[in-house]
């Protein structure tokens, strides 16, 4: 049922309405505007690192902004043409087809990672001659200008190291001065992929420094053992937040989501979000009945501002969460208070209120409309001026569920009767007023308008319900200084309908999370929304929500992709550089096939984990981008193995050649010799199932050829035995004989000596 915002206004206008304190991209002498093909390398301008950095086309939206490889919906005024490299001129653009291929495949280098904002260790798997890239094991698609070759060492001369577009851009010399500090998301997703036992890790994003005392470690991620939904601790909030700020530049006014309130909103996570904005003239006490809401003067605590002049005191969008009770209420639900600027003030035009009350209406799940007194044609022409929706809000499609409407009437003083006399409750009041034909006679354009408000509200709000309050003093002295009164000082009958309001607006809330697309939006999703719609406002385009939530659900998915991807895969190289595989025994490669694969499935399910407590979006979307995820990451996956065998290898291949010197060995064996033990031993500890086989092989096929040249030895050994025992045999025979002979040699000279 929405579409957005009507009017005519050119990019650049939106642009220079950041002003001094927001988004000016430098242009070096070209116009950033132009027209680019899909697949075409081209220089986005990087608010992080303040720079031009290469980026390639990969889709062109309906609505004129551009896909790009590093952000999606990218308007045109921040795209430009591809320059040649300030520093070296006359060398190829970043990223150009046909430049020359600088690092081998397979070369380690380091890459400029976003995400972390620093340079991460990485390994060149492939390169793209056609598009002038590289796919390295972290991350595909990447130019040249984010890959330099792997060191151990600073930089030189000790500076920091830059980004690769400042370094381009700026030169050497003031790379270090412009280098932008980033928030270390990747980091602290590390521990989620491949945390402790594999379990899940909630992620949190601590609030800003202002509100709360820098968090340690064990503050920012805390374990969660269990498989369900992941806890997330309510953000909490010692003062009023600005959201949206409005200011005027030049002739138009300016809509900026502020960027400390919009931290917190999305640290929220995925947990559904309920949206309860106070809208209404201005000076009509809406930041007290908010601090009321909250608890803030029952309490004594901080409140919102409010004052006691016709100024308005609440510019633009504030946010404040629930209180405590009601936060504590449901774990997976947050109720998040919105206190609007108050429309009709003398600063601001019904350009202006219309825009804001348009955004309100665009977010909220109850939508409390705030006047004094009575029904009447005077409050609804005066409603007319912002309440025009027709102008800015479009029923077709009904993508996102309508807000309830509470109308609070204040200083209510009136009996609730109808013509003849019946009393009535306040919502057949409202409902009365609303169906009556407007009292306003010989003035048919105001007659018209109030017409045309009742008919906007009654098919803007089908679900709408009214409440009244008294004046909450008598003593007009003490109504200016109402703030500082304690609630028990209050008129009876004030505290006893406010407290009945009070329930009935919870109840509402509870009952009615936001819903876009059949789906509860998270703190996250809104967030992605509202800059959606801001950037609606400034742009002056129709905003159709179905299409704008889509965007934002890729968006946000592909985001969240591309930093598990960055940092599953550093984590991945960590373990093929000798790290432990994750879980408390984990082990340093190499190890049995079945215990890397548990490994790598516990690291897969906690990623799971991570990716479902934090992705954005229908089933469909979500399973899409996380197929995705799992295929990116299997050519790291596929490096650990490969590096598990290789080590295996290597271990194995040296304990077999101990093996084989030792069986071998044709010197006194010695049982203790550990070469005789190592082979076993590295069996017994596990390794991968085809390194051990191929070296379990070769060690049998050593001890049968020793086995052979055993017996060989054995045989010849027993052939020189015969020989020998031949020889001894025929040497006693020959001693026999010759023994014979030398007795028959002295019979003989006996008998001739005595015959002499």
């Amino acid at each position: 049922w929405l579409t957005g915002l009507l009017g005519a206004s050119d990019a650049s206008s939106a642009a220079a309405a950041h002003g001094s304190g927001g988004w000016a991209p430098p242009t070096f002498g070209q116009t950033p505007l132009g027209n680019f093909a899909v697949g075409e390398i081209i220089e986005y301008h990087s608010v992080s690192q303040n720079a031009w950095i290469p980026a390639k086309v990969l889709a062109i939206r309906g609505d004129g902004t551009y896909d790009l490889d590093c952000k999606a919906a990218v308007p045109a005024d921040k795209i430009r043409k591809a320059q040649q490299s300030l520093g070296t001129a006359g060398s190829l653009p970043q990223g150009i087809p046909g430049a020359k291929q600088e690092y081998e495949v397979g070369a380690l280098v380091e890459y400029f990672s976003e995400s972390q904002g620093n340079w991460i260790p990485a390994r060149v798997l492939s390169y793209n001659a056609h598009t002038g890239t590289y796919t390295l094991d972290c991350k595909p698609d990447v130019p040249p200008a984010r890959i330099r070759l792997a060191s151990t060492g600073a930089p030189p001369g000790g500076q920091e190291q830059a980004t690769p577009a400042t370094q381009s851009h700026l030169g050497a010399g003031a790379a270090g001065a412009a280098l932008v500090a980033t928030q270390d998301r990747a980091a602290l997703a590390t521990q989620t992929y491949l945390g402790t036992g594999g379990g899940a890790v909630a992620a949190t994003i601590a609030a800003p420094a202002a509100l709360a005392p820098p968090a340690t470690s064990a503050q920012v991620r805390t374990p969660a053992i269990s498989s369900g939904a992941l806890p997330r601790p309510s953000p909490s909030q010692d003062a009023p937040l600005q959201l949206v700020r409005v200011s005027r530049v030049g002739d138009k006014w300016h809509f900026e989501v502020c960027e400390e309130a919009a931290k917190v909103l999305e640290s929220y996570g995925q947990r559904r979000v309920t949206v309860c904005t106070v809208c209404g003239p201005y000076r009509t006490g809406k930041s007290y009945l908010l601090n009321l809401l909250l608890g803030r003067i029952q309490g004594g605590t901080s409140q919102f501002r409010v004052g006691s002049t016709t100024k308005a005191c609440t510019e633009g969008l504030w946010m404040w969460g629930a209180s405590p009770a009601e936060q504590t209420r449901d774990a997976g639900e947050a109720l998040i208070f919105m206190d609007c600027e108050g429309f009709g003030s003398t600063d601001s035009d019904k350009t202006r209120d219309a825009k804001l009350m348009s955004l309100c209406l665009l977010i909220s799940s109850v939508f409390l409309l705030n006047t004094k007194g009575v029904l009447n044609e005077g409050l609804f022409n005066a409603l007319s001026l912002v309440c025009n929706m027709a102008e800015h809000i479009e029923e077709r499609g009904n993508e996102t569920s309508k807000p309830a409407l509470l109308w609070l009437l204040r200083d209510f003083v009136l009996e609730l009767r109808d013509e003849s006399g019946t009393e009535l409750t306040p919502d057949q009041y409202l409902e009365h007023a609303l169906l009556a034909k407007p009292l306003v006679s010989g003035d048919a354009e105001r007659a018209r308008a109030s017409r045309e408000v009742r008919e906007s509200l009654v098919r803007f709000f089908p679900q709408r319900h009214c409440c009244t309050l008294v004046q909450p003093l008598i003593d007009e002295e003490k109504l200016r200084q109402l703030a500082e009164v304690p609630f028990a000082e209050l008129r009876p009958d004030f505290r006893t309908s406010f407290e009945a309001m009070q329930r009935q607006l919870l109840g509402m809330a509870h009952a009615q999370p936001k819903v876009v697309a059949g789906q509860f939006v998270g703190g996250a999703g809104l967030t992605a929304m509202l800059r959606r719609l801001v950037e609606a406002l400034n742009q002056n385009k129709v905003l159709n929500v179905a299409s704008a939530w889509e965007n934002v659900q890729h968006s946000a998915c592909e985001a969240l992709r591309e930093e598990l991807q960055e940092v599953a895969a550093l984590e991945l190289r960590k373990v093929t550089q000798g790290g432990n595989l994750p879980g408390p025994d984990g082990q340093a490669l190499p190890v049995r096939d079945d215990v890397l694969a548990k490994a790598l499935e516990a690291s897969r399910k906690s990623l799971r984990e991570e990716w479902m407590s934090r992705a954005m979006g229908d089933g469909a979307i979500r399973e899409d981008y996380w197929k995705e995820l799992l295929y990116r990451l299997e050519p790291a996956e596929r490096a650990v193995e490969q590096r598990n065998i290789a080590l295996a290898e290597e271990q194995l291949n040296q304990a077999v050649a101990d093996w084989k010197a030792w069986i071998s060995d044709e010197g006194q064996v010695d049982s203790a010799d550990p070469r005789a033990e190592a082979l076993t031993n590295l069996l017994d500890r596990g390794l991968p199932a085809l390194p051990a086989a191929k070296s379990a092989r070769e060690a049998l096929t050593a001890s049968r050829l020793a086995r052979i040249r055993q017996d060989g030895n054995i045989s010849a050994l027993k052939a020189e035995l015969r020989m020998l025992t031949s020889e001894s045999e025929s040497r006693a025979k020959y001693t026999e004989v010759a023994g014979k002979l030398d007795d028959a040699a002295l019979e003989q000279a006996r008998e001739i000596w005595r015959l002499q």
